[in-house]
C-alpha cells in the first residue's frame, strides 16, 4: 500500500519532525510563529500518514475480497472439506477431503469454522474474517505501542499496520494461516502489559488454530515466567516459583491435549 516515491514521504515525515520539534520563545511574534510551525506539522504528519495508509488501495482490496471469484489457491484447497460439516453427505470417501480435515488442518480451526458453517456460508466467512483478524491485530498493537510510547508510539504503529500489505497477504482466505499475526499479536500485548494470561491465551490459541505460534508462545511464555528475572517480570509476590511452574506446565499439557488428535490421525 506504500506509494511509489518512497522519499517523498520520508521528506514529509522529516520536514513534520522539525516543525513538530519544541522550541523556547519569548515574544509574543515568536510564539505565534511556533503555533504555526507546529500547526504546519501535524498538518503534513497527517497528510504523510494517509499517504502511507493509502486508504483507495485498503478500499480496493475490499472490494476485491467481496468479488467470489477472486481468492487465494489455498482456499479452493482447505476450504471446501469444511462443508461437511454443514451436510455429512458430502465428499462420502474423499481421501482429500478427510485428510485436511483429521490431518493438515488443526482441529480447533476445523471445530471453529466448522461450527460456522452450520450457520452460514463459509465462503462468505473466509472473506470476512481476514479482517476481523486485521482489526484484533491493529487493537493489540496499538494497545501495546500507547503502553511504550503512548500517542507517538500508538499513531506510528497504526500507520505502519495499515500502510503495509504484509499483514493482509498474509491474512487473507480465512485459513489457519489468518490466526497467526492476531495471536502473535496477543502474546506481545500480554509480553508489555506483563500478563501471564495473555501469554497462555496465544499458546493455546496457537495449538487450536495456527501450531507455529503455539511453539513461540509457549517459549515466550517460559521464558518469561521462568527465566527472566523478577525485577523484569513486574509480577507480584503471588507469583512463586511453584505457581509459575504450574502456569507453564498446564498450558503445556493444554496444547499436547489439542493437537494429540491431529497427531494420532497422522499415523
Amino acid at each position: 500500500m506504500f506509494p511509489d516515491s518512497p522519499l517523498i514521504l520520508i521528506a514529509l515525515f522529516f520536514v513534520a519532525a522539525l516543525c513538530l520539534i519544541p522550541f523556547g520563545h519569548g515574544s509574543a511574534r515568536e510564539a505565534s510563529s511556533v503555533k504555526i510551525m507546529r500547526s504546519l506539522g501535524w498538518v503534513l504528519l497527517l497528510l504523510a500518514s494517509v499517504l502511507v495508509i493509502n486508504p483507495l488501495s485498503l478500499w480496493g482490496h475490499i472490494q476485491d475480497s467481496a468479488n467470489p471469484y477472486i481468492f487465494t489457491d489455498d482456499v479452493s484447497q482447505q476450504i471446501w472439506p469444511l462443508f461437511k460439516w454443514r451436510d455429512s453427505g458430502l465428499f462420502p470417501d474423499d481421501y482429500i477431503a478427510d485428510y485436511y480435515l483429521d490431518v493438515y488442518l488443526p482441529q480447533g480451526y476445523v471445530t471453529f469454522m466448522g461450527l460456522l458453517s452450520r450457520v452460514t456460508d463459509l465462503r462468505a466467512v473466509s472473506k470476512a474474517l481476514p479482517y476481523v483478524d486485521y482489526l484484533i491485530v491493529l487493537i493489540a498493537v496499538s494497545m501495546a505501542s500507547w503502553r511504550l510510547g503512548r500517542g507517538a508510539a500508538t499513531w506510528g504503529s497504526l500507520v505502519l499496520g495499515l500502510g503495509t500489505g504484509v499483514l493482509l497477504f498474509s491474512l487473507v482466505g480465512g485459513l489457519p494461516r489468518s490466526f497467526a499475526y492476531p495471536i502473535l499479536s496477543i502474546l506481545v500485548l500480554g509480553l508489555v502489559l506483563g500478563k501471564p494470561a495473555l501469554l497462555v491465551m496465544a499458546t493455546v490459541a496457537g495449538a487450536a488454530f495456527y501450531y507455529v505460534t503455539s511453539v513461540i508462545s509457549g517459549l515466550a511464555l517460559a521464558i518469561y515466567l521462568l527465566i527472566l528475572p523478577s525485577r523484569w517480570r513486574g509480577l507480584d509476590e503471588r507469583w512463586t516459583l511453584k505457581r509459575r511452574l504450574g502456569v507453564v506446565a498446564l498450558t503445556a499439557v493444554s496444547t499436547l491435549i489439542l493437537v494429540t488428535p491431529t497427531l494420532l490421525s497422522g499415523e
